[in-house]
């Protein structure tokens, strides 16, 4: 394997909401997760199954650019703070700011405006300028110009039609942390725990990880929300195996569901079938409690976002290492970008980031890391030759 720079895991550094734990930012996304000291549940399950790396080959490092993506700012609006992020079929660039309580668009051409939020902190519905919001933390857009936005402490999935009009599409319940609910059905009937990152499915299903409720969730367009891994999920297309805290998401065009695992220290996927294999997973250490599950080793620390680009590989946040990873098809581990805590572009590990928590591949081969830390868009150009 090429670039594998390991780096230790910074304990006891956690952020609820955007306020630093132990001075140093690591996750704005969906608040705070417990640490359990056993060793992982998908250990004994026979559903799962080990993802064999293939014999090293000689890999060809291209020379990756990472440079700031500026945002420009609304009218009244004194900063943004990008906590995920989604791009339309026109390059329409959308962002949930965690923080703000809102949700902007960057349109083609570099103008940015507000699209929802008043805001203010709550869960109130209707006109977009009057809507309220708790913590949004991840956008999927739809090719109508839906969105879906993921208001993970109020554990609810928010839609936005084109004319500006928010509502809740699913879930329901006593909203904050330590709040959440589990319970699959229609619309707000639903429930949820710290729901994580959101992405379309080929057939046009929303595909959902539940972090604190460690399943990964499907709502159909009808809004019909279904478990399709953890908890004793049954049924086609799904797998008993609980996740360990899922954060990161990405869905393949054949289906297949990538995802990160913040309890497990660990990246997975679930295909079309029910298949559950865990494909990348961190050595012991004092994150994980445990051995090594099945697929590659390597020393991941909290892996939060995770992208798919057209040759098939997986590109991924490890947020607290403060770097870009690249994972072959062949389960080959390259660091592409930072491996220091920093505010700099550059080339390849001279580029540093402050806990990059999301990965968005764009149709032009680039791709745009939520640097989370320093409230800041980055594109790294160069992934595809």
């Amino acid at each position: 394997m090429l670039g594998l720079n390991f780096i230790p895991i910074l304990a006891g550094s956690l952020v609820v909401g955007a306020a630093a734990v132990g001075g140093y930012a690591v996750l704005t996304t969906s608040g705070p997760f417990a640490q359990s000291s056993e060793a992982p549940a998908a250990a004994q399950s026979p559903a799962l199954t080990t993802a064999v790396p293939s014999a090293p080959a000689a890999v060809v490092l291209p020379e990756i650019d990472v440079r700031t993506l500026e945002m420009g700012l609304p009218s009244g609006v004194a900063s943004i703070r990008p906590a995920g992020v989604a791009v339309d079929s026109s390059g329409n660039l959308y962002v949930a700011d965690f923080d703000a309580r809102r949700i902007y668009v960057r349109r083609v051409g570099g103008a940015t405006e507000v699209v929802a939020g008043s805001g203010e902190d709550g869960i109130a519905d209707g006109p977009a300028a009057k809507a309220q919001f708790m913590g949004p933390i991840s956008i999927a857009v739809t090719d109508a110009g839906v969105l879906f936005v993921v208001d993970s402490p109020a554990h609810r999935i928010r839609r936005i039609d084109p004319s500006g009009t928010v509502s809740t599409f699913a879930g329901g319940g006593p909203v904050g942390l330590g709040q959440g609910e589990f319970r699959d059905g229609q619309g707000e009937d639903a429930r949820f725990n710290l729901p994580g990152h959101i992405a379309l499915d080929p057939a046009g299903n929303l595909i959902l990880t539940d972090k604190d409720n460690n399943r990964i969730r499907r709502i159909s367009p009808a809004g019909l929300v279904t478990t399709i891994a953890g908890g004793g999920a049954s049924g086609p297309g799904s797998s008993p195996v609980p996740p360990g805290g899922p954060v990161g998401l990405a869905v393949a065009k054949d289906g297949t569901i990538y995802f990160t695992e913040h309890r497990n220290n660990a990246v997975s996927r679930l295909t079309p079938t029910g298949s559950f294999e865990r494909i990348l997973s961190s050595v012991p250490g004092p994150v994980t409690g445990g051995k090594p599950v099945n697929g590659l080793t390597y020393f991941l620390a909290f892996p939060s976002g995770v992208a798919i680009l057209s040759d098939g590989s997986l590109l991924v946040a490890d947020t607290q290492a403060n770097r870009i990873l690249r994972v072959t098809p062949s389960l080959q581990v390259i660091q592409v970008a930072g491996g220091s805590v920093g505010n700099a572009d550059g080339k390849g590990s001279a580029a540093t980031f402050r806990a990059p928590v999301q990965v968005v591949a764009l149709p032009n081969g680039d791709v745009i890391v939520v640097d989370s830390g320093n409230s800041r868009l980055r594109v790294l150009s160069g992934l595809i030759p």
